[in-house]
C-alpha cells in the first residue's frame, strides 16, 4: 500500500503551535508508530532537530518501567506512576482496564504523561506480557496509519552556512533560514514554517561556535 503523504510545513506549524504528540496523532490519523515515521522523515530532510522535539514535551515519557503492582483504591494518578529509581512506573492491568473501556490513544497518552513513543512502549508490553496480543493492536490501529511520506521538502537548511540571514537588500526577497521559503519582505516569523527567526540564527550560531 501506497504511505500516505503529509505536508511537511504543516506538520512543522502545528508541532511548532504546541500540539501534543495525541492531538498530532488525531489530528492526522497516525498510530504511534505513524507519528514516529512523521518525525523521522522531518529530522532526515533538516526541516527540525533532536534538540527541538526532545524539548515538546519534558514532563512526558518516551520509555516506562513496568511495574508488577496492583493500583490500590486511592487516587490512581498517584498509583500509576511511582518514582523508581528516577524513572516512573505504569501498572499494566491499569492500561489494560482503560484501553477496555475504550479510551483512545490521546486519553491514555494525557492520562499516563506519555509520548508517542512511550505509548508504543506500554503496548509492547502488553504484548510481550500476554495481556493483549499483535492482532488486538492490529485492530486497534487498522484506521491509522503506521508509516508516512512527507512532500514539500525541497528547502534543505545547511546548518554550516557562516551567515544564514543575509541581509535582504531593497527589491530582493527574503529566504527563511529554516524551511528555505522566500518572502516578499523579512520577517521576524515565518509564516510558513512558524520558526522565529532570530531565536533560529542564535540557535545556529551556538552549534557552529560548539
Amino acid at each position: 500500500m501506497e504511505k500516505r503523504r503529509i505536508s511537511a510545513q504543516l506538520a512543522l506549524k502545528d508541532i511548532r503551535s504546541g500540539l501534543s504528540d495525541g492531538e498530532l496523532m488525531r489530528k492526522y490519523r497516525l498510530s504511534p508508530r505513524g507519528l514516529q515515521s512523521l518525525f523521522q522523515k522531518l529530522l532526515a530532510a533538516n526541516y527540525i532537530d533532536l534538540e527541538e522535539l526532545d524539548q515538546r514535551m519534558p514532563t512526558f515519557m518516551g520509555t516506562v518501567f513496568i511495574s508488577n503492582g496492583h493500583a490500590g483504591a486511592e487516587g490512581t494518578s498517584q498509583a500509576h506512576h511511582q518514582d523508581v529509581k528516577g524513572k516512573k512506573s505504569i501498572e499494566l492491568q491499569s492500561v489494560l482496564t482503560d484501553i477496555r473501556e475504550g479510551l483512545d490513544d490521546s486519553a491514555i497518552m494525557a492520562k499516563y504523561m506519555l509520548t508517542a513513543r512511550g505509548l508504543q512502549s506500554v503496548f509492547d508490553h502488553l504484548v510481550f506480557s500476554g495481556l493483549m496480543t499483535a492482532g488486538d493492536l492490529e485492530q486497534r490501529f487498522s484506521r491509522l496509519d503506521s508509516t508516512v511520506d512527507v512532500h514539500e521538502l525541497h528547502g534543505k537548511v545547511d546548518k554550516t552556512i557562516s551567515n544564514p540571514v543575509p541581509e535582504t537588500p531593497a527589491g530582493q526577497e527574503w529566504v527563511c533560514p529554516a524551511c528555505g521559503r522566500s518572502q516578499p519582505q523579512e520577517m521576524d516569523e515565518c509564516p510558513v514554517c512558524g520558526v522565529i527567526v532570530k531565536k533560529y540564527v542564535e540557535k545556529l550560531a551556538r552549534e557552529k561556535g560548539g
